[in-house]
């Protein structure tokens, strides 16, 4: 037992001194430490298995969930404005302002009726995130911390070459192919994951 562990640590890659030096520590504990050691590798390598599972491309459908939801949110601030004490039509700019917006951002990114609307999002060669609009038009994207992944619903927040303002894709479950959307999910995650390590290091 004490050869066979000795032999798995420096596979491992263990300390020279633990290695060389089996004497000193007791059997059980020698033994303890490879099984850990067994179990954090085979952990390590399921997880970078996991991760190295590249997502395809992700058509974007349009999404009635999407402009249900929006509209919705522009009826109740509509409904709240209508509330507050004051004149009828210090009430009719702010609710024309909200219809008006809200026509526009259902139309842009849930009905995808804009040339600017984004309807894809894919890998390219090097492996680098890319998004495609309407009119065909490929940009290179750059994934933001404020990107939030959840499993029914995913806030892809970026950033493209040459532009100031930062864009945003909302990807609920009726716009895209469910199996597709998991693998983007766990792919976003590890972004995210990967951008965090790099800015505490």
């Amino acid at each position: 037992m004490m050869s066979l562990s000795v032999a798995c640590l420096s596979i491992f890659g263990l300390p020279k001194w633990i290695r060389t030096s089996p004497s000193k520590i007791a059997p059980c504990v020698l033994k303890k430490v490879c099984i850990c050691v067994m179990i954090e590798t085979i952990q390590t390598k399921k997880l970078n298995s996991h991760y190295n599972v590249k997502p395809s491309l992700l058509d974007l459908k349009p999404s009635f969930y999407l402009a249900y939801l929006l509209g919705l949110l522009s009826f109740i601030a509509c409904c709240i404005v209508l509330t507050l004490p004051i004149a009828l039509w210090m009430k009719a700019i702010p609710i024309l302002v909200m219809v008006l917006a809200s026509g526009f951002y259902i139309a842009r990114d849930a009905l995808l009726i804009f040339p600017a609307s984004w309807c894809a999002v894919y890998l390219d060669k090097d492996q680098k995130i890319m998004v495609r609009s309407v009119a065909g038009h490929e940009y290179l994207a750059r994934v933001l911390p404020s990107t939030v992944v959840l499993p029914f619903v995913t806030i892809f927040n970026f950033k493209v070459p040459d532009c100031f303002w930062v864009q945003t894709i909302i990807i609920l479950p009726d716009r895209v192919d469910v199996d597709v959307f998991r693998r983007w999910r766990v792919f976003l995650t590890w972004q995210l994951a990967e951008q965090l390590r790099k800015n505490n290091s």
